[in-house]
Parts: structure tokens; sequence; C-alpha cells
């Protein structure tokens, strides 16, 4: 192996060593902020169990922590459930607790939650009934508050 390929190796390994701590490290900081009850850190909680960061990944306490924050209003937390109950990760599968985590989320500005709502009545699905004026409405407040791809899809309904 060439002094080059060894140095890159290296630099790789210290990097990934390096990000595994500091990751750890964030971890540890949200952790005592969020038993202390700040729904932020709670939230990044749940980001960090939902994919593995800092942690092993583990739906069910993303689940946990995102309700935490949910129920302060975080409404990021809130999307998130949202998209657990629609997807069925770390809870049984419930479109109608997705749809009403949505809707609150939705209420509380969140974009995602406003497309995700869009769509659903835009296509009569997760049990709620296909309705042009609803899905509309629902789009462009997601388009209003920077969603691209509500922007494009109400591109294309006009």
């Amino acid at each position: 192996m060439n002094i080059y390929k060894k140095i890159l190796l290296l630099l790789t390994l210290n990097f990934l060593i390096n990000s595994s701590f500091a990751n750890s490290d964030i971890f540890n900081k949200n952790e005592t902020l969020a038993l202390k009850g700040n729904a932020s850190a709670q939230y990044n909680l749940g980001v960090m169990y939902a994919n593995g960061r800092g942690v092993g990944q583990n739906y069910a306490k993303a689940f946990e922590w995102y309700s935490k924050a949910a129920a302060q209003g975080n409404a990021s937390a809130q999307t998130n459930l949202g998209v657990m109950y629609d997807n069925g990760q770390g809870i049984a599968r419930n479109p109608a607790l997705a749809n009403e985590w949505y809707l609150k989320a939705a209420n509380n500005g969140s974009a995602m939650a406003q497309f995700n709502i869009g769509q659903h009545y835009l296509h009569g699905s997760n049990g709620l009934p296909k309705n042009r004026v609803q899905a509309l409405n629902w789009l462009k407040k997601a388009a209003n508050n920077g969603h691209a791809q509500a922007k494009l899809i109400l591109a294309g309904l006009q």
C-alpha cells in the first residue's frame, strides 16, 4: 500500500472515530436536557434514535421521545409521530392517529405535515376522503412555508 493510501485510510478512520464520539457527546447533552423537560432536546433524541445517530437505532425509543416533545407542542415531533403512525415504525400502523398528529403539526406550521395532509386529501388516502378544496388549502400552506414538492404539485394542478 503506498503512502497516500495509508494517509487516506488513517484520515478516514480518524474521521469515523471522532464522528462517533461527537455523536455520543451530542446524545449525552441532549439526554440531560431532555430529562429536564426540554422539548427541543426531546425531539433531538427522537431523531437520534430514529436514525441511529450516537445511539443504536430504536424506533420505540424514538416514538417515546417524539411523544414527549409533541405533547409540548413541538411541530416537528408532531409531524414525525404522524409519520411513525403512518408507517408503523415503533408503533402499530394507525392512519387515524397519523392524520391527527399531521393536523396538529400542520396547524402549528409544519410544512411537511401540511404537505402530507394535502397529499392524503388529494388522493383520498390514509382514511381521508378525496377533497380537492382541502388538498389545495394544505398544499398551498406547505408551499408558502417553503415545501418544494408542494410547489411542484400545485403547479401541475392549476
